[in-house]
């Protein structure tokens, strides 16, 4: 039986560790996360596809350069590709990575008119259900620090058609929304740090995932950041430098 081809526009689809050695991060987020590395050759084309528990969760590529830094971005899934990449440049956005049919789909790596980079995906067979986004090990929150934050919600409404929400207990947090369901999370960055997409990652236990990754070669940024409703942050680079979260989830 076919699956059926379904797609959630707006929201975060995808995400890909750019790292400079792949077989050194299986190790690292093997040992820490239990993701494992699955190679697929379709002809000419390769795709490292990042997988728990054998469902694919995302993709892990080799850095173009040395003048890439290691890093995790985020796709967000969209209808019209062309018509969202032409209203992107519109709005000053820079495109970093030319729009190209990839096993994953048709994508583009964009970056924001404040500096934070994210990408765009046509997904070729739909997008994955909401639910990989549950449990330990999957990718769970994306949070713009932006340099200005009024013009980034300005800049992604336009784009994407996202709305903006204050976060319930957080005054120092709002929302990217789409009607009442939360997107992502917007903050204004401190003054002299740059404009980012935060990535983050489910774990059970905070302590102990903050502690393994630690032995493992990463670098904590920020021990715990607590956000009110949505649960404990922390904000760390992984072996090669790559910045990440890990987020143990509020109750709900």
């Amino acid at each position: 039986m076919m699956r059926q081809v379904h797609y959630t526009p707006g929201r975060f689809v995808w995400h890909e560790l750019v790292t400079s050695d792949v077989e050194s991060a299986r190790r690292f987020y093997g040992e820490l996360l239990g993701w494992q590395v699955e190679r697929v050759c379709d002809g000419d084309r390769a795709y490292n596809y990042l997988t728990q528990n054998g469902q694919r969760i995302g993709g892990i590529l080799l850095r173009p350069g040395p003048h890439v830094p290691s890093h995790v971005l985020g796709y967000v899934s969209v209808l019209d590709f062309e018509g969202t990449l032409a209203r992107a440049r519109e709005h000053r956005a820079a495109v970093l990575v030319s729009p190209a049919d990839t096993p994953i789909g048709r994508t583009a790596v964009l970056q924001d008119p404040q500096g934070a980079i994210f990408g765009l995906c046509r997904a070729q067979d739909g997008d994955m259900p909401e639910t990989t986004r549950l449990g330990s090990g999957a990718f769970c929150w994306d949070q713009l620090d932006s340099s200005d934050a009024e013009r980034a919600a300005a800049f992604y409404g336009t784009v994407l058609h996202w709305d903006r929400a204050a976060s319930s207990g957080d005054a120092s947090l709002s929302a990217f929304t789409q009607g009442e369901i939360a997107i992502a999370g917007l903050r204004q960055a401190p003054q002299g740090t740059f404009a980012n997409w935060l990535v983050c990652v489910s774990v059970n236990d905070l302590r102990s995932a903050r502690a393994r990754a630690r032995e493992l070669g990463a670098t904590i940024m920020i021990e715990t950041i607590v956000h009110a409703g949505m649960g404990e942050l922390c904000v760390l680079h992984d072996h090669a430098g790559a910045i990440f979260g890990l987020l143990e989830q509020a109750a709900r």
